[in-house]
């Protein structure tokens, strides 16, 4: 009898990478006193898309932005709170995930941990650089990798 091979959800989605994006500040119409769901509308407007799935942390919210009207064209980001940014969490399938394909994500990769950013970022910048050089996650590049 032949046994049909069980891939793990890692294997389904690929590897993860987390590339910072921008910080809050960047978006039109947002200001210090701004709520976070004041911040999500407007990273959703400029990316003309929707929250498919959300779960609120509170560092952030982690949520799968899609094309209203478009199965599975699905990205996944974070906006961290703290430090007023947004994180882009890729995987080998880029912008093509849907709802399932989040909630194994989410579970598989610990992706609430990025909720947490300041703290993981110097870890990061620490492990691929050597020293931090007084650098925070505000100090990050749009497509720096803090995870490959």
């Amino acid at each position: 009898m032949h046994t049909q091979r069980r891939y793990s959800k890692r294997e389904l989605l690929g590897q993860l990478r987390v590339e910072y994006l921008f910080s809050v500040h960047e978006l039109p119409g947002i200001t210090s006193s701004s709520s976070r769901w004041e911040v999500l509308e407007a990273f959703l407007k400029a990316g003309e898309g929707r929250a498919e799935r959300l779960i609120e942390t509170d560092g952030g919210p982690l949520f799968l932005q899609s094309i209203p009207g478009r199965r599975s064209t699905g990205a996944i980001y974070v906006y961290n709170e703290a430090a007023q940014v947004f994180l882009w969490l890729r995987f080998d399938r880029d912008d093509d995930l849907n709802g399932a394909d989040f909630d194994r994500a989410v579970w598989a990769y610990r992706l609430l941990q990025w909720t947490t950013l300041e703290r993981m970022a110097k870890e990061h910048l620490l492990a691929n650089h050597g020293e931090e050089r007084g650098r925070t996650v505000s100090g990050l590049q749009p497509g720096e990798k803090l995870l490959q």
